[in-house]
């Protein structure tokens, strides 16, 4: 019994999952129009799926910002546009400056859990050419690696805005790591973190500008992608 219940959550969780990422995709690309008002049943509807597991994906999409639950019921698609890329960047700038100007005054602080982010990383550039269909891979291997960064800060405030930023900045880097970015840069993401783990060891003040370089270019890239898929 308890093998049947298990299987049935990985599956509800699993078709959760497609639908926010098919659903998140469509919203991005303005498939679904800012203000278009989207009902459960028409979904569950429309993917042959329960209201149950069409609810844990809009939850889902409504922690990343993109759409909105009403207060007389339903929800709303917030959608995204440029001015929401360029106030998360600038949010997710200051959190990080702030947290690199923590690191850079303490000795104290641990960098393993930053180390074993591009561990884990570096061990699979063998399979870089199978890596570089893995956009999940990438996405998740950032936000670990970023979210380390500002904990090792050890702000608490500091790491729960950052928290609580996480689900827009994940919407965001899934529009820049795209296949076609991997299969280019693959080798530079990885490079990218080094520098800011080797910099924040050394008390290096270049990590500033290297935090300040990687958010400016993350954010015209992020912006690029966006005016590409909308036209």
């Amino acid at each position: 019994m308890r093998t049947n219940i298990s299987k049935a959550m990985l599956s509800k969780a699993s078709l959760s999952k497609d639908i926010v990422n098919k659903m998140r995709s469509d919203i991005i690309v303005g498939k679904y129009s800012t203000g278009t008002r989207l009902r459960e049943k028409d979904i569950a509807d429309s993917y042959d799926v329960s209201r149950g597991t069409v609810r844990s994906a809009l939850q889902e999409l409504s922690s990343e910002g993109l759409i909105e639950f009403l207060e007389s019921g339903g929800c709303i698609v917030v959608g995204i546009d440029e001015k929401i890329i360029q106030d998360t960047y600038m949010f997710r700038q200051l959190l990080e400056l702030q947290a690199a100007e923590i690191i850079l005054e303490r000795n104290d602080l641990s960098y393993v859990p930053l180390a074993d982010v591009l561990s884990k990383y570096s061990q699979n550039e063998e399979n870089i050419h199978q890596r570089s269909e893995d956009v999940s891979y990438y996405i998740d291997a950032d936000m670990q690696f970023h979210m380390a960064f500002v904990e090792a800060a050890g702000n608490r405030p500091i790491y729960r805005a950052w928290c609580s930023l996480a689900p827009v900045i994940k919407t965001l880097l899934s529009i820049n790591l795209n296949k076609d970015y991997l299969e280019r840069f693959s080798s530079k993401f990885y490079e990218n973190h080094k520098a800011i783990l080797d910099y924040a060891i050394l008390h290096d003040r270049r990590l500033i500008d290297e935090i300040k370089g990687q958010m400016k270019s993350g954010m015209e890239m992020c912006l690029q992608n966006i005016r590409q898929l909308k036209r």
